[in-house]
Protein backbone atom coordinates (compact mmCIF):
# COMPACT_ATOMS: atom_id res chain seq x y z
CA UNK A 1 0.00 0.00 0.00
CA UNK A 2 1.27 3.32 -0.78
CA UNK A 3 2.21 6.02 1.59
CA UNK A 4 -0.68 8.71 2.08
CA UNK A 5 1.42 11.43 2.14
CA UNK A 6 3.52 10.72 -1.14
CA UNK A 7 0.29 10.48 -3.10
CA UNK A 8 -1.05 13.55 -1.45
CA UNK A 9 2.29 15.09 -2.73
CA UNK A 10 1.69 13.16 -6.06
CA UNK A 11 -1.48 15.21 -6.37
CA UNK A 12 0.01 18.68 -5.64
CA UNK A 13 2.83 18.06 -7.87
CA UNK A 14 0.25 17.31 -10.92
CA UNK A 15 -1.77 20.39 -9.72
CA UNK A 16 0.95 22.77 -9.10
CA UNK A 17 2.43 21.98 -13.11
CA UNK A 18 -0.98 21.90 -14.52
CA UNK A 19 -1.29 25.58 -12.85
CA UNK A 20 2.11 26.83 -13.56
CA UNK A 21 1.73 25.61 -17.66
CA UNK A 22 -1.76 27.23 -17.96
CA UNK A 23 -0.61 31.09 -16.36
CA UNK A 24 2.39 30.24 -18.79
CA UNK A 25 0.60 30.12 -21.43
CA UNK A 26 -1.82 32.93 -20.69
CA UNK A 27 1.05 35.31 -19.68
CA UNK A 28 3.06 34.62 -23.33
CA UNK A 29 0.03 35.10 -25.15
CA UNK A 30 -0.67 31.50 -26.33
CA UNK A 31 -4.15 31.66 -25.98
CA UNK A 32 -6.21 31.93 -29.68
CA UNK A 33 -6.11 35.81 -30.31
CA UNK A 34 -8.95 37.00 -33.23
CA UNK A 35 -7.59 35.98 -36.58
CA UNK A 36 -6.28 39.79 -37.86
CA UNK A 37 -5.68 39.70 -41.71
CA UNK A 38 -1.69 39.94 -42.45
CA UNK A 39 -2.24 41.21 -45.96
CA UNK A 40 -3.26 44.69 -46.96
CA UNK A 41 -6.74 44.56 -49.06
CA UNK A 42 -7.50 46.77 -52.03
CA UNK A 43 -9.44 49.86 -51.21
CA UNK A 44 -11.65 50.68 -54.13
CA UNK A 45 -14.42 53.76 -54.38
CA UNK A 46 -18.48 52.96 -54.71
CA UNK A 47 -18.85 57.04 -55.23
CA UNK A 48 -17.86 58.69 -58.41
CA UNK A 49 -16.62 61.62 -56.66
CA UNK A 50 -14.71 60.39 -54.24
CA UNK A 51 -11.03 59.24 -55.52
CA UNK A 52 -8.59 56.99 -53.59
CA UNK A 53 -5.21 58.33 -53.56
CA UNK A 54 -3.90 55.28 -51.65
CA UNK A 55 -3.73 53.39 -48.65
CA UNK A 56 -1.14 52.59 -46.06
CA UNK A 57 -0.95 49.53 -43.47
CA UNK A 58 -0.05 50.69 -40.00
CA UNK A 59 0.68 48.88 -36.67
CA UNK A 60 1.67 45.48 -39.16
CA UNK A 61 1.21 42.28 -37.05
CA UNK A 62 -0.46 44.22 -33.79
CA UNK A 63 -4.10 43.50 -32.89
CA UNK A 64 -5.24 47.20 -33.30
CA UNK A 65 -3.19 47.40 -36.95
CA UNK A 66 -4.91 49.21 -39.47
CA UNK A 67 -5.31 50.44 -42.97
CA UNK A 68 -5.00 54.36 -43.36
CA UNK A 69 -7.01 55.72 -46.51
CA UNK A 70 -6.36 58.92 -47.72
CA UNK A 71 -9.44 59.99 -50.06
CA UNK A 72 -10.07 63.44 -52.10
CA UNK A 73 -13.46 64.83 -52.82
CA UNK A 74 -13.47 65.88 -55.93
CA UNK A 75 -17.14 66.24 -56.28
CA UNK A 76 -16.84 70.37 -55.29
CA UNK A 77 -19.63 69.53 -52.96
CA UNK A 78 -19.00 69.52 -48.84
CA UNK A 79 -19.48 66.33 -47.54
CA UNK A 80 -21.82 65.92 -44.68
CA UNK A 81 -21.22 61.87 -43.74
CA UNK A 82 -18.88 59.48 -45.50
CA UNK A 83 -19.25 55.35 -45.05
CA UNK A 84 -16.38 53.04 -45.85
CA UNK A 85 -17.17 49.31 -45.93
CA UNK A 86 -15.84 45.64 -45.97
CA UNK A 87 -17.85 42.82 -46.69
CA UNK A 88 -20.74 42.10 -48.97
CA UNK A 89 -24.39 42.28 -49.34
CA UNK A 90 -24.83 39.10 -46.62
CA UNK A 91 -22.09 40.51 -43.83
CA UNK A 92 -20.53 44.21 -43.69
CA UNK A 93 -18.42 45.36 -41.29
CA UNK A 94 -17.60 49.42 -41.44
CA UNK A 95 -17.57 53.33 -39.72
CA UNK A 96 -19.21 56.33 -41.13
CA UNK A 97 -17.82 59.99 -40.79
CA UNK A 98 -20.45 61.42 -39.57
CA UNK A 99 -21.29 65.23 -38.84
CA UNK A 100 -24.80 65.17 -37.57
CA UNK A 101 -24.66 66.08 -33.97
CA UNK A 102 -26.77 64.58 -31.46
CA UNK A 103 -27.58 67.81 -29.62
CA UNK A 104 -28.52 70.24 -32.20
CA UNK A 105 -29.37 67.89 -35.17
CA UNK A 106 -28.04 70.20 -37.26
CA UNK A 107 -25.76 68.52 -39.92
CA UNK A 108 -21.54 69.58 -39.81
CA UNK A 109 -19.32 69.22 -42.98
CA UNK A 110 -16.98 66.78 -42.53
CA UNK A 111 -15.12 67.26 -46.09
CA UNK A 112 -15.18 70.36 -47.76
CA UNK A 113 -15.25 70.57 -51.45
CA UNK A 114 -11.58 69.45 -53.19
CA UNK A 115 -10.15 68.22 -50.27
CA UNK A 116 -8.21 65.56 -49.49
CA UNK A 117 -9.16 63.16 -46.11
CA UNK A 118 -7.59 60.16 -44.31
CA UNK A 119 -9.82 57.39 -42.33
CA UNK A 120 -8.42 54.56 -40.37
CA UNK A 121 -10.24 51.02 -41.19
CA UNK A 122 -9.28 48.55 -38.42
CA UNK A 123 -7.73 45.61 -40.17
CA UNK A 124 -9.94 43.22 -37.54
CA UNK A 125 -13.08 44.73 -39.46
CA UNK A 126 -11.47 43.55 -43.28
CA UNK A 127 -14.17 40.64 -44.14
CA UNK A 128 -11.54 37.89 -45.56
CA UNK A 129 -11.34 38.12 -49.30
CA UNK A 130 -13.52 41.51 -49.57
CA UNK A 131 -12.08 45.03 -50.30
CA UNK A 132 -12.42 48.13 -48.29
CA UNK A 133 -14.89 50.18 -49.91
CA UNK A 134 -15.81 53.79 -50.19
CA UNK A 135 -19.27 52.81 -49.92
CA UNK A 136 -21.47 55.65 -49.66
CA UNK A 137 -21.21 59.80 -49.07
CA UNK A 138 -24.31 62.23 -47.55
CA UNK A 139 -23.51 65.71 -49.37
CA UNK A 140 -24.27 69.40 -47.32
CA UNK A 141 -26.84 70.06 -50.50
CA UNK A 142 -28.94 67.11 -49.74
CA UNK A 143 -27.76 64.56 -52.45
CA UNK A 144 -26.02 60.67 -52.05
CA UNK A 145 -24.11 58.58 -53.47
CA UNK A 146 -22.44 55.38 -53.62
CA UNK A 147 -24.34 51.66 -52.65
CA UNK A 148 -27.98 51.61 -52.25
CA UNK A 149 -27.62 49.17 -49.05
CA UNK A 150 -25.28 51.03 -47.50
CA UNK A 151 -26.85 54.45 -48.22
CA UNK A 152 -30.18 52.59 -46.42
CA UNK A 153 -28.22 52.26 -43.50
CA UNK A 154 -26.48 55.63 -42.98
CA UNK A 155 -30.27 57.18 -43.44
CA UNK A 156 -31.17 54.66 -41.02
CA UNK A 157 -28.15 55.86 -38.35
CA UNK A 158 -29.03 59.89 -39.21
CA UNK A 159 -32.72 59.05 -38.35
CA UNK A 160 -31.27 57.58 -35.46
CA UNK A 161 -29.04 60.46 -34.69
CA UNK A 162 -32.34 63.22 -35.48
CA UNK A 163 -34.30 61.09 -32.92
CA UNK A 164 -32.53 60.65 -30.07
CA UNK A 165 -33.43 62.27 -27.15
CA UNK A 166 -30.15 64.31 -25.74
CA UNK A 167 -28.60 63.19 -22.36
CA UNK A 168 -29.44 65.58 -19.57
CA UNK A 169 -26.09 66.77 -17.99
CA UNK A 170 -25.24 66.39 -14.49
CA UNK A 171 -25.94 69.12 -11.88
Amino acid sequence: MRDPVHASRAVMIVVAVTTLAFFDRVAHGQQKAPEVPSEVPSVISQVKALEVIRWDLVDAGARHAGVVVKIKNNSGKPIIAVTLESGDDKDASGLTLNGIHEVDKTPSVVVKPDETFEIRFALSQVLRGCPIRVAGVFYADGTEDGDEKTLEGMRSQREHLKNKKPEKLPQ
